[in-house]
């Protein structure tokens, strides 16, 4: 598996940081699952952003890759794995 950059790392802990889980009346809403794609993601730059093994991973881009929520999230708590 190709490593992330460190920009990609970031961007990780950025997206965690930002919601990448937010709690409503409903439950849970999981962004990120490891196993189907990145449909609620923006791709922005170069990278090869996907779901491989049960991870989120990239190839190496030409600058900075990130990826962006499609919806804005508020008033939320996280659950992460690593």
């Amino acid at each position: 598996m190709k490593r992330l950059s460190v920009s990609g790392l970031l961007l990780a802990a950025a997206l965690l940081i930002t919601g990448c889980a937010s709690t409503s009346s409903q439950g849970w809403i999981t962004l990120i699952d490891g196993q189907k794609g990145l449909e609620n993601f923006n791709q922005i730059g170069t990278a090869n952003w996907r779901a491989e093994g049960g991870a989120i991973v990239a190839d190496k881009a030409k600058g900075s890759s990130h990826l962006v929520t499609k919806n804005s999230y508020k008033d939320f708590e996280i659950y992460a794995e690593f």
